[in-house]
């Protein structure tokens, strides 16, 4: 006679509660200046304090108010934390990938050089990619 092992059935809510335990979300956001991180100061501040376990990453640049010399350097601007430059979104992409999700996702909202550079990056590593282009 075989026998079999029963598992306990699995609930929608603890499926749920497993794909948010295996998902990490990363905002990348670049700004002209420190004053537009402003606009959604309560919001950034509260993320940049709370990651969500691990779910959550923040990565604020602004990239016009210092020369390139400046590039990398840490700064805050009323408690929200940011990266005078540009990021490397070459290294980002590639970073999404090594990181292991099933089904990685790039998402880009931005000028057409920022999109362009998302596109390529993502394509070379086999990342799937969405972007909504805008020009002034």
């Amino acid at each position: 006679r075989a026998t079999t092992t029963r598992r306990p059935p699995r609930t929608r809510a603890g499926a749920r509660r497993r794909a948010a335990a295996a998902t990490t979300t990363t905002l990348v956001w670049v700004a002209r200046d420190r004053n537009v991180l402003d606009l959604f100061g309560p919001t950034l501040r509260e993320a940049a304090a709370d990651d969500l376990g691990g779910r959550f990453r923040l990565s604020l640049y602004v990239d016009a108010e210092r020369g390139a010399e400046a590039w990398g350097t840490n700064d805050a601007f009323r408690g929200i934390p940011f990266v005078h430059g540009r990021p490397d979104v070459s290294r980002a992409i590639a970073d999404l990938k090594a990181a292991g999700a099933a089904a990685p996702h790039c998402f880009v909202c931005g000028p057409p050089g920022l999109a362009a550079a998302c596109s390529a990056a993502a394509l070379a590593r086999g990342v799937d990619f969405h972007s909504e282009v805008f020009a002034f």
